[in-house]
């Protein structure tokens, strides 16, 4: 097992449809996650318009509105 980190890889997001279920739960925590992945996504060249996301009441909900989600768009 090596102890160096992992090198940095670049993708070239633009073919890419993301989607992402936050919960509205804990908004400050979720907020800045959701914002911090949506920044990642756009810099590797993921398109605002191909970043879905949809909004849940708590983490309960989450597995039920990501299989709506993967039913409802074509999704990478």
């Amino acid at each position: 097992m090596s102890l160096d980190s992992p090198q940095h890889q670049t993708v070239n997001g633009a073919p890419f449809s993301v989607g992402i279920v936050a919960a509205r739960y804990n908004a400050m925590l979720v907020e800045s996650l959701l914002g911090q992945v949506v920044a990642e996504l756009r810099e590797s060249g993921v398109r605002a318009q191909r970043i879905i996301t949809v909004r849940v009441p708590g983490s309960s909900e989450l597995p039920t509105a990501a299989q709506w989600l993967l039913r409802r768009r074509r999704l990478d």
